[in-house]
């Protein structure tokens, strides 16, 4: 009889021990399970997320596409950063130098465009994407402003969109774009008499320097 109850009490133990043993073995097994929202939660590195991630450092953004207004707030109220950035471009830099004569100062508003090492006059220029830009003015004995893209494509495509672009009312006067035969320059002229336009600016296309794709501005008014 006590032969039997020992035998019994293995008998049940050795059960336990199989029962237990394939549980455990059901866990491994199994795959985890999420829900939608858990799966979002739980895997921050999806495709979809890392596409997301990539697109984040620059890339692939667009550049700030700038109207005739635009430009015209940057040529005559570079001295407002408030005003300016309503163009899509931010202080960068605002630079002065003492001549013998006279100063000289330089301002420089862009997007995803950062300072480097100091020169002279203002700062060596990087930009951080591939769609920058910034603007420059330049004030000593004369004004000399530009526009500056970090890709040819973006700034053909601001030359030819000045090209067409209609007259255009800004604080009391109306500009027009225009084109004289065999020159490739923009003239934006404010009409002063019938049939009569004088030049306030001169709009040159695009060539490259200095690691940008630059676009001079004359100021004749």
């Amino acid at each position: 009889m006590k032969k039997l109850k020992t035998t019994i009490k293995m008998l049940a133990v050795m059960t336990l021990c199989t029962l237990i043993w394939a549980a455990c073995s059901s866990n491994e097994k199994k795959p985890k399970t999420y829900s939608m929202e858990e799966e979002g939660e739980a895997s921050p590195t999806t495709p979809l997320q890392k596409e997301r991630g990539e697109m984040e450092e620059g890339e692939g953004e667009e550049c700030v596409e700038l109207s005739l207004k635009d430009l015209l707030d940057l040529l005559r109220h570079y001295d407002e950063p408030q005003r300016a950035a309503r163009t899509g471009l931010a202080l960068i830099y605002q630079d002065e130098m003492e001549g013998d004569e006279v100063g000289c100062t330089e301002i420089v508003y862009g997007h995803d465009i950062e300072k480097g090492e100091k020169e002279e006059l203002g700062y060596q220029l990087k930009g951080t994407a591939d769609h920058c830009c910034f603007f420059q003015m330049n004030l000593d004995t004369s004004t000399i402003p530009c526009l500056n893209f970090g890709d040819k494509d973006d700034a053909k495509l601001f030359f030819e969109r000045m090209a067409k672009t209609e007259p255009t009312a800004y604080e009391g006067k109306t500009y027009y774009i225009h084109k004289k035969d065999g020159e490739e320059a923009l003239y934006v002229d404010v009409p002063y008499d019938e049939g009569e336009y004088e030049t306030y600016y001169l709009i040159y296309p695009p060539e490259r320097e200095e690691g940008f794709y630059r676009i001079r501005i004359d100021v004749w008014m």
